[in-house]
């Protein structure tokens, strides 16, 4: 067979392949690019996506009725609904959380079986390049000896004329089929580098949808986490009241009347009263629980005020603006925990970052500061701006430092005994429930 024949019978037909299978990676988009979606893949999406729509569908119907819930009176039918309905609706959203992190997981494995197939066409690119290549270096090779024949000589040989005709005619045709090559070579080179840029972006996408994966995991950890949360509190809640409405809406008014109290009382003192001097460690009560307490103990609270900003706030407006975290203020020191709640330490714990004394020489906190506590539904969900302290022993209250004292001995007339110290820092220092 002569180089023509070759070139005709071989060659181009090959060329042709090469191109059209080139063309057709690029131009493939989507999940299958290995193969097809088998019947089973599509009703298991089926499923997939009704699930998904009912888990969409309950998860609106519980935000409506925690919306609706919000709209009623406070009362523990009404606390322990909701909290049933958050504790519902967070299932809800750890289910949905789950299903994407399979949504991410199936897609990665897709994206993962998408890469792995192009990089295989891939290399059938490379081998059809380097066959062309190969191909063109013949074609060059066989060029190059037909230049080398004497064309005169051939021309005046026997039927050298013929010869010589034939000779231009085979010169002319492997020219076009070289051009062409080179043309194809060149299309299958683009191909080449259009099918790596597929590749590279497939694979970002898969870095993109891993990160994805992480954040989602990370959220369905959360959402456990406020599961057990709502789980304690609602254990909370039915304990400390024993589920019983009257007893929820006893500790609810008392919760009422201290605000209110701890607030007249220090208008009364403050607006109108005069201070005293008092240092560091200097007892200036004891322990009680006078005025509306469910119990004996010490209410301490530290606020951001000198009596000149205090008394520039309205007299209802203080209570809830500029307090502190007591434990921000005071000491290190081992204290006993046993506010029975399960976001707090339980037992003997090193509490404080400050350098103030305790009000207390062996405190017992039985309340958390802060509006992260399990009993913040008694002041409607508003923070607990203090520390309540039970003396172990000992119950005498103390200055945490020096300041001037302010004092209500019955000041309101309902009972309710109680200390505010001003400090030099412009810190206001609250007691209450003394005797």
């Amino acid at each position: 067979m002569n180089l023509l024949k070759w070139v005709n019978k071989i060659l181009i037909p090959f060329l042709f392949l090469a191109l059209v299978f080139g063309g057709m990676v690029i131009a493939h988009e989507g999940h299958n690019i290995g193969g097809t979606e088998s019947e089973t893949d599509v009703a298991e999406t089926v499923d997939t996506n009704k699930y998904r729509s009912d888990l969409e569908s309950k998860i609106k119907e519980l935000e409506e009725k925690l919306e609706e819930t919000k709209e009623e009176g406070a009362s523990l039918k009404r606390e322990i609904e909701s909290l049933e309905n958050q504790i519902s609706l967070t299932e809800y959203r750890i289910a949905s959380a789950n299903l994407q992190i399979q949504d991410k997981i199936r897609e990665i494995g897709f994206l993962e079986k998408d890469v792995n197939f192009l990089e295989s066409r891939l290399d059938k690119i490379v081998e059809a390049i380097s066959f062309q290549e190969s191909v063109l270096d013949k074609r060059l090779r066989e060029k190059y000896k037909v230049s080398r024949v004497n064309n005169f000589d051939l021309f005046f040989s026997n039927e050298g004329f013929s010869d010589y005709l034939n000779q231009v005619k085979y010169v002319k045709i492997a020219e076009d089929r070289d051009k062409s090559l080179i043309g194809e070579m060149q299309s299958t080179q683009k191909s080449y580098e259009a099918q790596q840029r597929v590749i590279e972006l497939k694979r970002d996408e898969v870095e993109e949808i891993k990160v994805n994966l992480e954040l989602q995991k990370a959220e369905a950890e959360r959402l456990k986490d406020e599961l057990a949360s709502l789980q304690e509190q609602k254990e909370s809640l039915l304990k400390v009241t024993q589920n019983d409405e009257k007893k929820y809406e006893g500790l609810l008014e008392a919760a009422r009347k201290e605000l209110e109290q701890i607030q007249g009382a220090a208008n009364v003192v403050i607006r109108t009263g005069n201070g005293i001097g008092v240092g560091a460690g200097e007892v200036i009560g004891t322990m009680g629980n006078s005025g509306f307490s469910t119990g004996a103990h010490l209410h301490f609270g530290v606020y951001r005020y000198s009596v000149e900003d205090f008394q520039s706030q309205s007299n209802w407006g203080w209570y809830y603006n500029n307090y502190k975290d007591p434990l921000d203020k005071l000491k290190s020191k081992g204290v006993y925990w046993d506010t029975g709640c399960y976001l707090d330490p339980s037992g003997n714990a090193d509490s404080g970052d400050g350098d103030w004394q305790w009000p207390m020489d062996s405190p017992r906190i039985t309340q958390n500061f802060g509006s992260n506590t399990c009993y913040n539904w008694m002041y409607g969900y508003k923070p607990h701006p203090a520390l309540d302290i039970v003396g172990m022993g000992n119950i005498s209250v103390k200055a945490v430092a020096d300041g001037e004292a302010y004092f209500c001995r019955n000041c309101l007339g309902d009972g309710g005994n109680g200390v505010f110290v001003f400090h030099d820092d412009n810190y206001m220092t609250v007691y209450w429930h003394l005797k």
